[in-house]
């Protein structure tokens, strides 16, 4: 995933946050500190804010209440229901 990431960065695909929230992916970048850590720049779509995390964090696991590991964000499907971000 990170490899296609990497070559088509400005598509802009939906990804929904483990708890819930619909984000769009705005771009990849390089930390411009070190230039060796890759970053996601991607706005919540619900509150039109902008964030940026660690591309590794974005793509990482995280444990779930019932104590399942799932991915912090998941490609998010097209038919998803409006109104149901964040």
């Amino acid at each position: 995933m990170i490899q296609s990431l990497l070559s088509d960065p400005l598509e802009g695909p939906l990804f929904r946050h483990y708890k819930g929230g619909l984000y769009r992916l705005i771009t990849i970048g390089r930390l411009s500190e070190d230039r060796t850590e890759w970053m996601a720049v991607y706005e919540s779509l619900r509150k039109k804010t902008v964030w940026i995390r660690p591309l590794r964090m974005f793509l990482e696991p995280v444990p779930w209440s019932d104590g399942s590991i799932r991915p912090r964000f998941t490609l998010d499907a097209p038919d998803l229901p409006p109104g149901t971000e964040e």
